[in-house]
């Protein structure tokens, strides 16, 4: 009967895998694909900046000797990235929903000329209900984060919100990280 653990931790390892694959695989099926110059452009315009800015921080708040001018210089970052974050995602809200009334504007025009439908005014209705989805979606999350970095609060440790600094050294060199706790 010491074995039924061992069987339990299986099946859920399997079932998680399964449920990941299929969640790729639904990804992968329904969105529009990414072609190599635009992951390129993605990378260089926006994860490098703020990859520079992570190794800026980090170094910042490693070695600062006064803990609170860290302080002070970490919930100063964090409260700029809760406005540009929330002023990111309100303004893509709006402009999702500015691309969904034009969608229905044009559903309507569509609905009037049924049989004789030019094709080009069908694929452009499509496009603004695609493009007005995706924008009220990547709004939705950056709400969703300025939301997070804002009400989150942690009473027991010198951190900002419920995201804690972490700075540790190591025999091979160092660490340093953000732990978040829900």
């Amino acid at each position: 009967i010491s074995y039924i653990g061992g069987l339990i931790a299986i099946f859920w390892f399997f079932l998680k895998l399964g449920c990941m694959i299929m969640l790729n695989i639904w990804i992968r099926g329904t969105w529009p694909r990414v072609r190599v110059d635009q992951l390129m452009g993605f990378a260089w315009k926006v994860l490098l900046p703020m990859s520079i800015l992570n190794i800026a921080v980090v170094g910042l708040w490693h070695f600062m000797g006064n803990k609170i001018i860290a302080w002070v210089v970490t919930a100063g970052i964090l409260a700029v990235a809760f406005w540009i974050l929330g002023g990111a995602g309100a303004a893509a809200v709006i402009t999702g929903v500015v691309f969904e009334i034009m969608g229905l504007s044009q559903k309507s025009d569509l609905d009037a000329c049924k049989p004789s439908c030019a094709q080009e005014d069908a694929d452009a209705m499509s496009r603004s209900f695609v493009i007005g989805d995706l924008a009220i979606a990547g709004g939705a999350v950056a709400l969703a984060g300025a939301l997070l970095v804002l009400i989150t609060d942690d009473d027991e440790a010198p951190s900002v919100g419920a995201l804690t600094p972490i700075v540790a050294p190591t025999p091979t060199g160092g660490y340093a990280g953000l732990s978040i706790r829900f």
